[in-house]
């Protein structure tokens, strides 16, 4: 009996995989470095603790990072700096999906969705007590990893699995200048500045570090992951729930001092405290899936949800910093049909509740809650000789939150999607897929005014704006044979009030909330805008298994 198996509605077209041997010789430490060697995909890799997915340009908000089809529930999506919840060492297999199947998981994902399949809610009863093991090491960070998982039957329907990994890596060692060329040409500009004021001393020390090389210091990191899942599976249906315990200490490299803008920090009197910066990050979750088995119309009816307590602590050498705690659960219903004469689709109900508040110095951002429930369906229809197309579309009411800001408003949003594609039997295969997507801007993009240090810009929000509209066409071209494959896929995506932020000019320190005027350190004040654009690319890959 196998319970709840993972999504594989064969709409998955234009989905690139990663699982077994593929996945094990790829693992790093985040999502992003993991999945980054796949076409089309890379990851923002701003600390080697923190990385998440970049797929064909896009990020943050407009990729949703998902275990098992539901999301992270962390911050991993506010900044860049932020690492996300995810333990690539209890992973079976994870998906990149784009196309019309991306709407299961939300209108917002535009660049796409990634779905890792973890193992901790048990899908079948194994004869015997299994025990696995996973060990490894990585020369550029001297990285050790180790994990262990067991499964035990307990009786013919029931199973128990428990597992534990721990990594550890120290300070990444770099081939060549730690810096960019165009930052060292920034830092020697900014000493050439500092000589010209007199501090000949600060010039010399800024100099000195455009040569810097080795190690990229303060990029140590840690993580402790802990879990256990208890999984009932029958002929007619299956329950399993688990609990994971995530506890990671990770360091953000700093980027060097040039001097400009310290000045007008000191007279908003915010200090940033010494030593390295670091981020510790906790994480509590518990996660439920279930099904029941129906007959006619209806294949079967699956649930899923989970709900997370998060703690993400930044801290200034010992020093305690900015403070980031929130909750979320999200559930999601969905209603599986049998397929009947080529016919078959998928179609159901999504809620997310996520709470957040953060205090400290760099409360960029006051308390907020989001609530969006959404309702979706995914339909395929074999026509025979090998074609077959696709529809899928989804709506949305999202509504954000924040009493401390005095800010509440909602969104109704739209989304829809189709796609054909031909297989020729012998490995060859084409398609074209279209998705319009309606994302609500985030909380962040409203509500921000502050100082973020890891970005190096005070952020300023913008609570008028409207939501944002966009259309994605891709078509590909695959060959697939047992050793060899070949891809290329071209896309365009068109935007309608695109946001993005916007550097605003420093004219004066007075009213930094109005948006249009603040004190910054270095980048300049960044407020989000809304411009309309056309992101083309193409994806290409090649490979071949022996």
């Amino acid at each position: 009996m196998v319970g709840h198996p993972p999504t594989d509605f064969g709409l998955l077209s234009a989905t690139a995989s990663l699982a077994g041997d593929a996945l094990l010789t790829r693992i790093r430490g985040q999502i992003g470095e993991t999945l980054s060697s796949l076409p089309g995909v890379s990851s923002t890799a701003f600390a080697p603790g923190a990385s998440r997915p970049v797929l064909r340009g896009f990020s943050g908000d407009r990729v949703s990072v998902m275990i098992d089809g539901i999301g992270s529930l962390d911050a991993s999506n506010i900044s860049v700096d932020h690492a996300v919840v995810f333990d690539p060492l209890t992973i079976d297999h994870v998906d990149v999906f784009h196309g019309p199947s991306v709407l299961l998981y939300g209108g917002n994902a535009i660049g796409g969705a990634v779905n890792a399949i973890d193992k901790r809610i048990p899908r079948q009863v194994p004869d015997r007590i299994t025990a696995t093991g996973i060990g490894g090491y990585g020369t550029a960070a001297d990285e050790r990893s180790l994990s262990g998982a067991i499964e035990a039957p307990l009786g013919d329907r029931f199973v128990a699995h428990a597992d534990a990994s721990w990594r550890k890596a120290d300070d990444l060692r770099v081939g060549g200048k730690i810096y960019s060329p165009a930052l060292r040409e920034d830092m020697r500009h900014a000493a050439e500045h500092l000589r010209e004021e007199g501090e000949e001393g600060e010039a010399t020390a800024l100099e000195a570090q455009t040569v810097r090389s080795g190690r990229l210091t303060d990029s140590a990191a840690r993580t402790l992951t802990l879990g256990a899942g208890l999984a009932f599976i029958d002929a007619d249906g299956n329950l399993g729930i688990s609990y994971q315990h995530y506890d990671t200490r990770y360091g953000v490299p700093s980027r060097p001092e040039t001097g400009h803008g310290h000045e007008e920090d000191h007279e908003e009197g915010h200090d940033h405290g010494e030593g390295p910066v670091s981020i510790g990050l906790k994480q509590d979750r518990f996660d439920l899936r279930g099904e029941v088995r129906l007959s006619g119309f209806l294949e079967s009816l699956q649930v899923r949800g989970a709900y997370a307590d998060y703690r993400h602590t930044e801290f200034e050498g010992s020093e305690v910093g900015t403070v980031f705690e929130g909750e979320g659960i999200e559930t999601r219903l969905d209603l599986i049909q049998a397929t009947r004469n080529g016919w078959r689709g998928r179609s159901g109900v999504q809620y997310l509740s996520r709470s957040l508040v953060t205090t400290g110095p760099e409360a960029v951002v006051p308390d907020y809650r989001i609530d969006r429930v959404g309702v979706f369906t995914l339909q395929s229809l074999d026509l025979g000789a090998g074609f077959t197309v696709d529809a899928s579309g989804r709506y949305d009411s999202s509504r954000a939150t924040s009493r401390s800001g005095d800010f509440s408003r909602s969104y109704d949003l739209a989304s829809a999607a189709a796609g054909a594609s031909w297989r020729s039997g012998k490995g060859f295969s084409v398609g074209a897929n279209f998705v319009h997507g309606e994302r609500a801007p985030s909380p962040e993009e409203l509500l921000s005014d502050g100082l973020h240090v890891a970005t190096q810009a005070y952020e300023v929000g913008d609570r008028a704006l409207d939501k944002e509209r966009s259309d994605a066409f891709e078509a590909y071209v695959r060959y697939r044979q047992p050793s060899f494959e070949v891809s290329l896929t071209g896309y365009l995506s068109d935007f309608d009030n695109y946001i993005t932020p916007s550097p605003q000019v420093r004219k004066s320190k007075a009213s930094p909330s109005t948006g249009t005027r603040a004190w910054v350190l270095d980048s300049g004040a960044s407020k989000p805008r809304a411009v309309s654009g056309r992101p083309v690319g193409m994806v290409a890959s090649c490979g071949w298994t022996h």
